[in-house]
């Protein structure tokens, strides 16, 4: 079963604050710019991802490596990718003479996929893919006046002044 927001809770009016996962509060880091030490692929995805990271509380200075991890394992994948795109999925074995004998599935294949299996189980610690992201209780945003919450906030006005 679907687990709803806090939002959606709040205007159904069955928030119960005791069953609520904790909100993950980063202390945050100061300087959110790319690490030296990451490859110039690896600094583009950290421009997209540690800003959201941060903007949402769950980037802190210990995680600073891990992020530079997933960011390396990504870079790495796109990097076998073009590699791949390239060149054949299956190469050919010869004997000494120069005769296919058989054919073996291109390495690349295999580094392309342990790159993603990597940055992907990385990525679930930061909640980057649509499954994680899910079971984290972001911190809650100003309210946006959202038809649906005006709606609940009506609905429960006129509910106590009924009573």
């Amino acid at each position: 079963m679907k687990q709803l927001s806090v939002s959606k809770k709040k205007a159904k009016d069955t928030l119960r604050q005791k069953r609520e996962k904790p909100v993950v509060a980063g202390v945050g880091i100061d300087n959110i710019s790319a690490p030296d030490e990451l490859s110039d692929d690896a600094k583009k995805e950290w421009d997209v991802v540690a800003p959201l990271l941060f903007e949402n509380k769950l980037l802190t200075e210990n995680d600073r490596k891990l992020l530079m991890a997933y960011c390396q394992e990504t870079a790495k994948y796109w990097r076998i990718q073009k590699d791949i795109a390239t060149g054949e999925l299956v190469l050919p074995l010869k004997d000494k003479k120069g005769k296919v004998i058989n054919y073996m599935r291109n390495p690349l294949l295999d580094l392309s996929d342990k790159a993603l299996n990597n940055a992907i189980s990385i990525g679930l610690q930061f909640g980057l893919t649509p499954l994680s992201r899910g079971k984290i209780n972001l911190p809650n945003k100003p309210a946006a006046d959202t038809p649906e919450e005006k709606a609940a906030s009506l609905y429960r006005s006129l509910m106590k002044k009924a009573m």
